[in-house]
């Protein structure tokens, strides 16, 4: 519940458009939660919630919380958001780049099938 984690100390996300969004769940403005600090990769963020620092506000499934001390604990109610994949037309790719941009597409096409 958007109540239950306004004293909690967050670490957030750094990009701009996540405060909108949880903005807008929150129903209050999201500078009134106890951000403690803001992470560019989510690996970065987990080693400080694993030492007791803080929560991090996050997507499901970036990091393996498997075999470690750390759990997802799902907003409710449940918050969506979109994710935008780009890269550059007509310039040439990695092999890791390409194997992954296929999978991907490959993936992407069963959920949408």
């Amino acid at each position: 519940m958007p109540s239950d984690i306004k004293n909690i100390p967050i670490i957030s996300y750094r990009q701009f458009l996540v405060k909108n969004l949880v903005s807008g769940w929150l129903g209050y403005d999201y500078d009134k939660l106890n951000i403690v600090g803001t992470y560019n990769l989510l690996y970065n963020a987990s080693i400080l919630v694993n030492e007791g620092f803080s929560s991090a506000l996050c997507i499901d499934g970036i990091i393996n919380t498997k075999g470690t001390n750390l759990c997802f604990i799902p907003l409710k109610p449940f918050l969506k958001s979109n994710v935008l994949l780009a890269w550059r037309k007509n310039k040439p790719m990695s092999r890791g780049a390409k194997v992954f941009l296929s999978v991907l597409q490959k993936q992407l096409f069963k959920i949408t099938n």
